[in-house]
């Protein structure tokens, strides 16, 4: 399994947009062929730290879904967040 984490800080005024924009995100991985699941997490130290996990059969399946993103929900994301996110990827090893 292929676990994609991104980790993101919203603009001070736009959480509650970036959330928004996460959870269409999370609605449209988790219909895709070979997503496992799509989490939003919020820090418990600071509100406008932000985590997004996605969590894919294999990197084939990932990718796929990638291309099927519409580019202005991408662009709504973007502006929502000061900075660029990080991004990380994991391969499962136990569990």
């Amino acid at each position: 399994m292929i676990i994609q984490s991104y980790a993101l800080r919203t603009a001070a005024d736009t959480k509650a947009d970036c959330l928004a924009v996460l959870s269409e995100l999370a609605a449209l991985l988790k219909a895709s062929e070979g997503c496992r699941d799509a989490l939003i997490l919020q820090s418990r130290d600071d509100e406008r730290d932000v985590g997004f996990l996605e969590f894919w059969a294999d990197d084939a399946a990932r990718l796929a879904a990638g291309m099927s993103i519409p580019k202005e929900l991408m662009g709504r994301l973007m502006s929502a967040l000061e900075g660029r996110p990080g991004i990380r990827s994991y391969e499962a090893v136990s569990g």
